[in-house]
């Protein structure tokens, strides 16, 4: 596990950060026996509570996770249900549900087709869409087609960007903060 020890005035203190969480990340964090459970969780507590970053997903994204999560209990089909759709307003990990629509389905096609050979799904090119649209730099993923998509765009000297754990935690670093590997 990983843990940070906040120093003041840290970036991540200063300013909203808004990040997309995508199916991968959804189905670590409620099923744990996803490969990347463990490491979903300790950026959960490390960033998303201490941070309050907002977050967001998609209609796409969340159909996604739920349908990847049938074989697990129904409290937790529910409470993730209601963290999406109807999120108490206190609730950390509440997030905003960005919509695909026709309008965000035409402008996600042509990077479907240009980048066929990447395999993307129609989910992630709408994903990048309403990324762009809403400027949400970073996606929490466990998905290289994010990164992938930012370094294809020529992107690869920006410091944040469309990026996956555990790139983006090293997108998120800049400033004072020192880290603990604790096994």
């Amino acid at each position: 596990m990983v843990q940070a020890k906040r120093s003041r005035n840290h970036p991540l203190q200063q300013q909203e950060h808004r990040l997309l969480v995508d199916a991968s990340a959804l189905i670590a964090l409620f099923d744990s026996a996803d490969q990347y459970h463990r490491q979903a969780i300790t950026f959960r507590d490390i960033f998303i509570l201490r941070y309050s970053i907002k977050l967001f997903t998609t209609n796409y994204i969340y159909s996604e996770a739920m349908s990847h999560l049938t074989h697990l209990r129904i409290e937790v089909l529910q409470r993730l249900d209601a963290l999406i759709r109807t999120p108490p307003a206190r609730d950390p990990l509440k997030m905003k549900q960005l919509w695909v629509k026709d309008t965000t389905i035409k402008k996600a096609m042509p990077i479907y087709f240009k980048y066929l050979e990447q395999d993307f799904s129609i989910t992630d090119c709408t994903s990048f869409i309403l990324m762009q649209e809403h400027g949400i730099p970073a996606a929490f993923t466990f998905d290289d087609d994010y990164k992938i998509y930012k370094y294809r765009r020529g992107h690869e000297r920006s410091m944040r960007g469309f990026w996956k754990l555990p790139e983006m935690l090293q997108s998120y670093m800049v400033g004072p903060i020192s880290y603990v590997i604790v096994r």
